[in-house]
């Protein structure tokens, strides 16, 4: 049993040997974060809420996206990359999903609520929102109807056009956010 045990010992040495300082650094990091509830669905007139964690601002800010909020969960930890959703500030807090690659380097990120007109104002009315499914399929949609100015310079809500996109992103197996497909309609 002690042989065992003795083995299972250097075994755990030689491994944590292998990884670089900058890995074990994003492996306590991580080690931080709970996993997300999957599906996530935010609208832009949603409130985002984030965890209280216990990770210095110092450590938060050499990972996490400019302008980081706090840190809403993480979707995926693989030994190739990890994904993580963070509140970003924004004119509204945006939940932005940040992918690294095993030694903790930023690969990409995208916000999940991309749009220009949430609720009603002047000149357009329409909402926008994002998805992460349990596939981890990241769709953003974005409707709305954009009023045009008259010759007296006044938003005509007679004269608008509807605008309505889709956009669908994959995580890749090395951890890259890539678009799978777009769908845009615009009727005048």
């Amino acid at each position: 049993m002690k042989k065992i045990s003795l083995l299972f010992s250097v075994c755990c040495v030689m491994v944590a040997c292998n990884q670089s300082p900058k890995s074990r650094a994003f492996d306590a990091f991580k080690k931080k974060i709970p996993m997300l509830k999957l599906p996530y669905k935010k609208a832009c007139s949603d409130t985002v809420g984030y965890l209280k964690l216990n990770i210095p601002d110092s450590i938060l800010k050499k990972y996490a996206p400019p302008g980081t909020t706090g840190i809403i969960g993480m979707i995926k930890d693989t030994d190739f990359y990890t994904a993580i959703v963070y509140s970003v500030k924004g004119d509204i807090d945006y939940p932005v999903v940040q992918t690294y690659n095993a030694e903790g380097d930023s690969l990409n990120n995208i916000g999940i609520m991309e749009g220009t007109c949430c609720g009603n104002s002047a000149n357009c009315s329409g909402t926008f929102w994002g998805e992460i499914s349990k596939d981890l399929t990241i769709s953003l949609h974005d409707s709305e109807k954009v009023f045009e100015m008259d010759k007296a310079g006044n938003y005509s809500t007679i004269k608008f056009k509807n605008i309505n996109n889709t956009q669908v992103y994959n995580i890749t197996n090395d951890g890259y956010l890539r678009l799978k497909n777009a769908g845009s309609g615009a009727v005048k």
